[in-house]
């Protein structure tokens, strides 16, 4: 596959916990959609490594899933620097 620029956007986008789309949809959502998950990645465009970070439906922390490894999370403040994909659920 031919890539016209092969450089990894490193722009941060700012995300909430909550999602509200009630303007979008015609039930109200405001306020429980939240964020559960993400997939990570660290590296360069074209090699890296991916990993997730989930908040366990029965706690409270978030946990970082590397690999064979799981961490539970201490700071909240970088948990999502390398977010690829969000993950939402409606409670």
């Amino acid at each position: 596959m031919d890539y016209v620029n092969k450089i990894k956007n490193e722009i941060f986008v700012h995300f909430e916990d909550t999602l509200n789309i009630s303007k979008y949809v015609d039930i109200d959502c405001e306020n429980n959609i939240n964020l559960y998950a993400t997939i990570n990645h660290q590296g360069e465009f074209e090699f890296g490594h991916y990993y997730s970070i989930i908040k366990l439906f029965s706690q409270k922390f978030w946990y970082e899933f590397n690999d064979s490894n799981v961490y539970q999370l201490e700071s909240t403040l970088k948990k999502f620097e390398n977010s690829y994909v969000l993950f939402y659920i409606k409670n």
